[in-house]
């Protein structure tokens, strides 16, 4: 029975919502800051990302491209697509 975990006493699991001690000062620079907090991970998150096209990713690309060419045309006559 030692390695059972202790549980939560209920007076906690019950108690009323609160603010923890460093936004109980001023909760509404703390909501200031969370508003500046989301507005630069929206903008991060909408920024375009640059593509990245290395010679061996463009090589590698290639080789891929003609390989399922290849299998899509397995068995096939020759034709416009094979």
């Amino acid at each position: 029975m030692d390695d059972y975990p202790s549980l939560v006493p209920a007076e906690e699991v019950l108690a009323e919502p609160a603010l923890p001690p460093h936004a109980a000062a001023d909760p509404d620079a703390v909501a200031a800051d969370l508003h500046a907090a989301n507005r630069e991970l929206r903008a991060e998150a909408t920024a375009p990302i640059a593509p990245v096209m290395t010679p061996d990713l463009a090589a590698r690309t290639r080789a891929l491209r003609a390989r399922a060419a290849e299998m899509r045309c397995e068995g096939e006559t020759p034709g416009p697509n094979c």
